[in-house]
């Protein structure tokens, strides 16, 4: 039986870590270690890991986000197959033997990840699911569909140690997104399999809800799809198609968020790349209303959103 690294990266989350350990703890598989990485925590979270210290290995380093937290375990860990899990997050029981029995009957795949039920409050009932809501979910070559959109959530994937040797960690530069990043990374050369039921429960909560950040989130995808861009020879035609297309929608909506916030100098930057990448109708527009001035620009959308006007799809 191989062993697996379990990574749990934690910053103030003591009042769901000891649920996330338990959750480990409970599997049917058994071959694994547990490593957690306090980053930088100013709550209780020393004390809460008390208990468990005789079955986890506790990590403490100064506070530096996920990425880095996730790499210095990583860094740490010994197993043939490291598994990232959350905080604040909970997996089922069947959750690791589910996906290495997959595995084991699959070797070509380099990662493997699973549907995710997610909620304010956790239950054994796997209600709502990521996948219901996600268009391009697939298995075995997948990079093209990736680069549509992210489907693999972090907390359902185990991955190959030597597919993270090969490709590299998690970018500790990326400041949202690092998950979605090493997947395309690996999905580049590899396989990917997938369990497609829920097998982890993801807690939906305030101090998670990172989507809320506007500008992070489109400057993250901005960042990892310009990686893309610069090694487009690598590509094929339809994928840089894609990438392109994706940078083209982030740079209009770059553009958009300046101009809410009456960044107009910004937002025209944002829009001139756009336009060049083919956002011409759409792009044109915003560029028009980056040149008024912004109390009018408020004014503008507050009426269009108000009739529900096209603008607001731009």
């Amino acid at each position: 039986m191989q062993k697996i690294s379990v990574i749990i990266p934690t910053y103030n989350s003591a009042s769901y870590l000891p649920e996330a350990i338990e959750s480990v703890l409970a599997q049917t598989y058994e071959n694994y270690e547990i490593i957690v990485i306090d980053d930088g925590s100013t709550d209780n979270t020393k004390e809460v890991v008390v208990p468990y210290l005789d079955q986890i290995v506790f990590l403490q380093i100064e506070n530096g986000g996920p990425a880095k937290a996730r790499n210095h375990g990583i860094r740490y860990s010994i197993g043939d197959y490291v598994a990232f899990l959350d905080a604040d997050d909970i997996w089922y029981p069947i959750k690791l033997d589910r996906q290495m029995t997959l595995f084991k009957k699959n070797p070509q795949y380099g990662l493997m990840y699973s549907d995710v039920s997610y909620a304010r409050t956790y239950s054994s009932q796997k209600g709502r699911t990521f996948h219901s809501y996600c268009k391009h979910v697939k298995e075995g070559r997948i990079f093209s569909e990736l680069l549509h959109e992210c489907f693999i959530a972090l907390s359902s994937v185990i991955v190959k140690r030597d597919c993270l040797e090969r490709v590299g960690l998690f970018d500790e530069n990326c400041e949202l997104w690092q998950g979605y990043d090493l997947w395309l990374r690996i999905a580049f050369e590899n396989q990917i399999g997938l369990v497609n039921e829920p097998l982890y429960y993801r807690r939906i909560h305030e101090e998670n809800r990172f989507y809320s950040d506007s500008l992070k989130n489109i400057l993250s995808i901005i960042m990892i799809m310009e990686k893309w861009d610069k090694d487009a020879l690598r590509l094929s035609e339809a994928d840089r198609k894609i990438v392109n297309q994706r940078l083209c929608a982030k740079y209009r909506s770059l553009g958009k968020y300046y101009l809410t916030v009456g960044c107009h100098d910004k937002a025209r930057s944002a829009l001139k790349k756009s336009i060049a990448r083919g956002s011409f109708a759409k792009g044109v527009v915003l560029f028009g209303l980056s040149i008024i001035p912004y109390f009018v620009v408020q004014f503008t959308i507050a009426t269009k959103r108000r009739f529900n006007s096209p603008i607001q799809k731009l």
